[in-house]
């Protein structure tokens, strides 16, 4: 690590903060009702919904969980298809399955599986075929 690059780049950093500081909160740091500080914050990335999963992967999975036989054959088939939390809510999303935004990618994931492969295999169950 060049430190010499890392501290220009707080300068131009620094530079561009106090370029958008409004008059306002200037005359708050000028009455000593506030201070300036600096603090390192993570980057916010945004994420493309779009670039995690298309809609024909997407048809192409939903088919797919029809003719699966079994959960865990659904579960490891989802695992494989499916990257992220965003893609398996996106997913969720397409086949109506309620999710919380707090719940993590394996939930999603054996709802969407129970919801499909497992309402199916119950529906066999409850006729009594097979």
């Amino acid at each position: 690590m060049d430190k010499k690059i890392v501290i220009a780049l707080i300068n131009e950093s620094i530079k561009i903060q106090i370029a958008n500081i409004v008059d306002n909160d200037l005359e708050k740091v000028l009455n000593g009702t506030h201070e300036v500080k600096i603090r390192i914050e993570k980057k916010k990335r945004k994420v493309n919904i779009k670039e995690i999963i298309s809609i024909q992967n997407i048809e192409e999975i939903s088919n797919t969980l029809k003719i699966v036989n079994t959960r865990e054959e659904g579960i490891k088939y989802l695992n494989e298809n499916l990257n992220n939390k965003l893609a398996a809510e996106k997913v969720a999303r397409y086949l109506h399955v309620s999710y919380l935004k707090q719940d993590k990618k394996e939930y999603i994931i054996n709802k969407i599986t129970e919801a499909t492969i497992g309402a199916r295999l119950r529906s066999i169950a409850i006729k009594g075929e097979k």
